[in-house]
C-alpha cells in the first residue's frame, strides 16, 4: 500500500460509518472533531432514522465528504450494516455518534494498515472519559483493589487466569487493561485480545460477517464484542492501539435495571461461542446480587 507523504493529500483512503438516532448535537460535535483532524477520511457515511437526526449539520458546510442515509429501522447494528453496504473504501472505521476524536485519530489508525492493507487486523482505540480516564477505569480499579472480585472472576472463568480484554467462561466480558495502557502518556499496541468495543477499524473485504441473534430490535447489546470475538476465532489479531484516542462522556455506573437488560445478550454469547452454561447461571446469580446491593446502598 502506498505510504502517505507530507506533501500529498490529507484525505486518507478510509470510510467512516456512524449510526445515529435522536442526538443531533452529539453528532454535530463529532463532526466538528473530525474536521479538526490533521488527516481526514475520504468519506463519512451517517445513517440516521429520520431527517431530524441531521438538523444541526444541514446548515454547516463541513470540509468533509458526508453522505447521509435514513434507515427504516432504529437499531445500531442494522443502521451500521446499511452504511457498510455502500462504503467505497476497503478500509473502514465504525464509531458511535457521541464520541469526540483526537486530532491525530485517523492518521494513527491508518498507520496500522499503511504498509499492508490486507492484514487480518481489527484495531480498537483508547477511549477516554471526560476525566481522561480509560472507559473501563472503574472495573480495573475494582479488579486491582478487591481480592473477592478477582476470586469471583476466576471462578467464572473456570479458575483460569483473567487475560487482557478477555471473554470469561461464563460469557462475561472482562475489560482488563494493563496499568501502563491506562496511563495517559503510554504509547503502545496491546495485541492478541479476545474482543474490542465501540470504535473499530478493519478491512471490509477481509472481515468475516455473520448474523447474530438481535433480541432487542431497538437496542443492540454487546454487538461489538460478538463481532470482534467472532473474527478473533477466525484468526484476526485484535489490537488496541493507545495512540488512537477518542473521548466519551463519563459513563454512569451499571444499575440492576440495565444489567437485567443485558442478560439475554450474554446468554446468546454463551450459546454461540459454546461457553459454560452452568457458570453463566452462577454469573447471573452473583452479579444480580451485586447490582441489587449497590442499588439498595444508594437508596439508604
Amino acid at each position: 500500500m502506498k505510504i502517505i507523504k507530507k506533501k500529498e493529500s490529507r484525505n486518507l483512503p478510509i470510510t467512516l460509518v456512524c449510526a445515529t438516532h435522536n442526538r443531533p448535537l452529539k453528532l454535530f460535535k463529532l463532526l466538528n472533531s473530525i474536521e479538526k483532524n490533521l488527516f481526514k477520511p475520504q468519506e463519512i457515511i451517517i445513517v440516521g432514522t429520520s431527517l431530524k437526526d441531521f438538523c444541526m449539520i444541514n446548515n454547516k458546510n463541513f470540509a468533509l465528504n458526508i453522505r447521509k442515509k435514513i434507515s427504516s429501522k432504529k437499531n445500531q447494528t442494522i443502521q451500521r450494516n446499511l452504511g457498510l453496504s455502500i462504503a467505497k473504501s476497503s478500509l473502514l472505521i465504525q464509531c458511535d455518534d457521541d464520541l469526540l476524536l483526537d486530532r491525530n485519530f485517523f492518521l494513527n489508525m491508518y498507520k496500522n494498515f499503511q504498509v499492508n492493507l490486507n492484514k487480518k487486523y481489527i484495531i480498537g482505540s483508547k477511549i477516554l472519559t471526560s476525566k481522561k480516564n480509560v472507559q473501563s477505569e472503574r472495573w480495573n480499579k475494582a479488579y486491582d483493589r478487591f481480592i473477592l472480585f478477582r476470586l469471583i472472576l476466576r471462578i467464572l472463568n473456570s479458575f483460569k487466569q483473567i487475560d487482557n480484554m478477555s471473554l470469561l467462561s461464563s460469557g462475561r466480558i472482562a475489560p482488563k487493561l494493563p496499568s501502563k495502557l491506562r496511563r495517559n502518556n503510554s504509547h503502545f499496541r496491546l495485541k492478541n485480545l479476545e474482543w474490542l468495543s465501540s470504535t473499530l477499524c478493519y478491512n471490509l473485504k477481509k472481515i468475516n460477517r455473520y448474523k447474530f441473534n438481535m433480541l432487542d430490535k431497538n437496542k443492540s447489546f454487546f454487538e461489538d464484542v460478538n463481532f470482534t470475538h467472532y473474527n478473533y476465532k477466525k484468526g484476526f489479531n485484535l489490537i488496541l492501539d493507545s495512540r488512537v484516542i477518542c473521548y466519551h462522556p463519563t459513563i454512569n455506573e451499571t444499575n440492576l435495571q440495565t444489567y437485567l437488560k443485558t442478560i439475554q445478550s450474554q446468554w446468546e454469547i454463551v450459546k454461540f461461542f459454546k461457553k459454560n452454561k452452568i457458570l453463566f447461571f452462577l454469573d447471573v446469580l452473583i452479579f444480580g446480587l451485586i447490582f441489587s446491593l449497590k442499588d439498595l446502598k444508594k437508596k439508604f
